[in-house]
């Protein structure tokens, strides 16, 4: 079962790897921290949901449930996988 400790995590080191050098030292990611803010620009945040998808085997954006232009902080998108059922196969 995907636990929202696990979306936490995982999303939290997702962001990280895709960041890479570019993650400023003194930006500590939490939850109520805004995207753009820890410095995810679109084409990064592209990788990052394309990744999330993969990880999680879920998509809250395919059913319309969620619309990526609310997701805005850390929590939401960590919201949004948590909420979403795994993809049927």
């Amino acid at each position: 079962m995907l636990t929202v400790s696990r979306v936490t995590t995982d999303i939290m080191t997702t962001i990280t790897d895709i960041l890479g050098d570019g993650l400023d030292d003194d930006i500590e990611i939490t939850e109520d921290s805004a995207l753009t803010d820890i410095g995810l620009n679109s084409l990064m945040l592209a990788r990052l949901i394309v990744s999330l998808e993969q990880d999680f085997e879920r998509d809250p954006f395919s059913d319309g449930s969620h619309a990526i232009v609310d997701i805005h902080t850390v929590g939401d998108l960590i919201a949004a996988y948590a909420e979403v059922k795994p993809h049927d196969d």
